[in-house]
């Protein structure tokens, strides 16, 4: 959950931005200082009967004590409530279990890149069984999903891996100033590598359009690169619209689709994307594993950013982390199966407060008001 700028230390605000953080995710409870716990409980109870919950809706308020350590912040020493749910989600523990298969002696150890026993061969039809649900998930075939360490590695593939492959005809690469910092990043290295980049100005709702993209396009265009759904407003990215208009010119495509493999329909995006990057642990999934989806007539051209071995295609070399791989493959398939109806769910939650909260004087929202996804809403006060 992205925090406003414009958000003050003052209990009010923090009371009712908290509020909402509770409505963006499924089990939280709330962790505070004691100097904090009296003011915050009074509004906090305010704003909770302004909204009408009820009880089994209300979030526990719970007081706990925060630990010191020399040099260091304050730690709670039990974390009760979860409130980022876009920075990342707690493993489904179905996932989990999933995982606990792929580590003991007891179960699928394995190496997957080592066919000529047993115990290799289960490992890597694991991973091909993972690799067929993420597919799915963005509808796309198992021989188009690149594992990755991560959806920063998985941009970083797909953005120097695709600028590389491109030079010969043209250095140009178009991406967005809302960016996450691994492609702004990236890009910024690519820069003083001699590409030049162009940032394409959003307008007031943080909408990347049509119009301003192709003011930015150039005939020297390799690659543009745009996110799905912005992590802070929400606001979702009309890539259907986008996507045909890159091609048209030529370049390729690259989506970070992070922050909207779990909610959003990836059809019409994979249908436009050459490159699309998701990340295992913001789809209930465990951290340090994610892909990239690379389309088979980029495959072969695709530069990569790490060697030793000609793994994956020879894309991404590296043993393969077969339980984090089957975590991530199980975490897509819960999505796909759960996805319509949780996101029905944050979706009613959503808009429920939404509308009580702009009833309070000076509640202003950040983002589009229409293109967004239910569970990130970013005001000020």
């Amino acid at each position: 959950m992205a925090y406003s700028k414009k958000i003050n230390n003052h209990n009010h605000s923090f009371a009712e931005h908290l509020l909402y953080e509770y409505f963006c995710s499924f089990h939280m409870t709330l962790c505070v200082s004691p100097a904090m716990e009296a003011g915050l409980t009074d509004r906090l109870g305010d704003v909770l009967d302004i909204i009408d919950l009820t009880e089994a809706d209300r979030p526990r308020l719970k007081r706990e004590t925060y630990l010191k350590k020399p040099n260091s912040k304050l730690i709670p020493n039990q974390a009760d409530i979860y409130l980022d749910y876009a920075a990342t989600t707690p493993v489904d523990p179905a996932v989990a279990r999933v995982m606990s298969d792929f580590l003991t002696i007891d179960g699928t150890f394995g190496n997957p890149g080592s066919v000529t026993h047993g115990f290799g061969k289960a490992a890597a039809e694991a991973v091909g069984n993972a690799r067929c649900e993420v597919a799915e998930l963005v509808s796309s075939k198992p021989d188009e999903i690149v594992w990755t360490s991560g959806a920063t590695e998985a941009i970083n593939l797909a953005i120097k891996g695709a600028a590389w492959a491109r030079r010969n005809r043209g250095g140009h690469i178009v991406t967005s100033p809302l960016e996450h910092r691994a492609v702004l990043d990236s890009v910024k290295w690519l820069e003083s590598q001699g590409f030049e980049i162009d940032y394409v100005k959003p307008n007031g709702d943080g909408e990347i359009t049509l119009k301003n993209l192709l003011q930015a396009l150039r005939s020297d265009t390799i690659l543009v690169s745009l996110m799905l759904v912005n992590n802070e407003t929400g606001t979702i990215t009309d890539v259907a619209t986008l996507g045909p208009a890159v091609r048209a010119n030529g370049a390729l495509f690259h989506v970070d689709a992070v922050q909207g493999a779990a909610r959003l329909m990836l059809d019409d995006i994979a249908s436009v994307a050459d490159l699309i990057s998701i990340s295992g642990h913001k789809i209930y999934g465990p951290k340090g594993i994610g892909v990239l989806r690379v389309c088979r007539s980029l495959r072969s051209e695709l530069v990569p950013q790490i060697h030793g071995g000609g793994h994956e295609f020879g894309l991404r070399s590296g043993t393969l982390p077969t339980h984090q791989i089957a975590g991530m493959g199980e975490a897509a398939r819960l999505a796909r199966e759960r996805g319509k109806a949780d996101a029905r769910h944050v979706a009613a939650l959503d808009h429920r407060l939404r509308a009580h909260l702009c009833r309070i004087n000076g509640v202003s929202t950040n983002g589009s008001p229409h293109r967004r996804i239910p569970g990130i809403l970013n005001v000020h006060f």
